[in-house]
């Protein structure tokens, strides 16, 4: 709103009133559709059938995908020239990327990033969670879960450190072992987080670039005596609003692309040498079409899903997504009881994605989220109770009251136990 009010943007451009209405509209029917979602999600027969599919974490499978995590992060990390070659500012980090990547785009950098970054992420909170649970497990294999454990730590220590990894990415980090590591009240989280959140993006998203050109912490060197009003209308961290604008005039004179933007962030990690004709993705599409020399920019969900298909897609997609979030929040709740389900893991991780994912863009981020949910599958088996749960599972499609059929599940959960 500082910006519609001033007519100013973080990037030097101009855009007519017709094309700020329409941006303004699409973040307004966006975050309707998305409540609409959410609504949609408590009524639903099929959000209470999934609730009752519940999934926990493979001992046997974790500790494999920690190994691979940990031989993926020695291999890459011996191929970009030792630990000395990661801790390092961020741009020194993309270009050691690029000559690795041998110019073939920015996809192939992402990918590299992503598979030494995430497998051992999401090792780490596999493990910690196993360590956390109150199962009774042999000495041998706790022993052995606190030595890959510390492993995991230092490992993680070195490829997500602040200085190489983006913001968004750290945040991401940072908010999942948040949620997994306090036990927040409901009553009292809500205003906690808002407000946290509002401040960190406001006042300490400019200031944690600090690291983006040295490693040294040199704050100062980002001061620029701006207010906080200034920032939020002349820095290029708060340019998502302008970049929807760009994907509406985009859009005015090319036309929409119907999917094929999407098919690119889905089929991501084939190679341009195969797949010739693979699109950009949609930040640098859109910033290459505006003329602006530096394109490594964001592009949010609103338009990504404008630059496919249009208004519809915006109310789709957004209602799809306030439908997923309630249906995931749904399956922890459930389920709640149980200290090793994959559930009461990933939504906390996913949780905290949404910073890197609504941000965008989808094409970049979209290789993190695929590795998550694959590892996560991976490490994932399903309950010994399951012939139960198949018994209750009709049942629980018509039941108006759930909470009692989670009361069957957590006797029998407790029976096989």
């Amino acid at each position: 709103m500082l910006q519609v009010s001033r007519m100013s943007f973080p990037w030097p451009d101009a855009y007519p009133r017709g094309i700020i209405r329409m941006g303004l509209f699409l973040i307004a029917a966006g975050l309707v559709s998305y409540e609409v979602g959410l609504a949609a999600g408590r009524r639903h027969r099929l959000t209470r059938a999934v609730s009752f599919r519940t999934l926990e974490i493979s001992t046997p499978r974790a500790v494999l995908l920690s190994i691979a995590a940990i031989a993926t992060v020695a291999f890459l990390i011996h191929r970009v020239g030792g630990v000395s070659a990661i801790l390092v500012s961020r741009e020194e980090w993309a270009a050691t990327l690029a000559v690795i990547s041998g110019g073939k785009g920015k996809a192939i950098g992402a990918i590299i990033h992503a598979l030494l970054t995430v497998p051992a992420f999401v090792a780490l909170l596999l493990i910690w969670t196993l360590v956390r649970s109150p199962v009774r497990q042999s000495l041998y294999v706790r022993v052995c879960l606190y030595a890959l454990l510390c492993v995991l730590v230092a490992a993680n220590a070195i490829v997500n450190n602040p200085m190489a990894s983006a913001r968004a990415w750290f945040g991401t980090i940072m908010v999942s072992i948040a949620l997994l590591g306090v036990k927040w009240r409901r009553n009292a989280s809500m205003f906690t987080w808002v407000m946290g959140l509002i401040g960190l993006f406001i006042f300490a998203f400019p200031y944690s670039d600090v690291f983006r050109r040295s490693r040294a912490l040199d704050f100062a060197a980002l001061y620029t005596g701006a207010s906080a009003a200034e920032e939020l209308v002349s820095n290029g961290d708060y340019a998502s609003f302008q970049q929807i604008l760009n994907a509406i005039r985009y859009v005015k004179h090319e036309g929409h692309t119907f999917g094929y933007q999407a098919l690119g962030t889905i089929l991501v990690w084939v190679p341009r040498s195969i797949w010739t004709s693979k699109p950009l993705d949609s930040a640098d599409l859109v910033a290459t079409h505006s003329g602006y020399a530096y394109t490594n920019l964001e592009m949010p969900l609103w338009g990504e899903f404008y630059l496919d298909w249009g208004v519809p897609g915006v109310i789709v997609g957004f209602a799809f997504l306030g439908w997923l979030t309630f249906t995931l929040q749904r399956t922890i709740s459930f389920p709640k009881a149980r200290a090793t389900s994959i559930q009461s893991l990933v939504v906390p991780v996913l949780a905290g994605y949404q910073l890197l994912l609504v941000r965008g863009d989808l094409m970049s981020t979209f290789i993190w989220f695929q590795i998550i949910v694959l590892c996560m599958l991976f490490a994932a088996r399903r309950p010994r109770f399951t012939r139960e749960l198949r018994v209750i599972g009709p049942a629980a499609i018509s039941a108006p009251h759930w909470k009692q059929l989670a009361g069957q599940y957590h006797r029998l959960r407790d029976e096989r136990v």
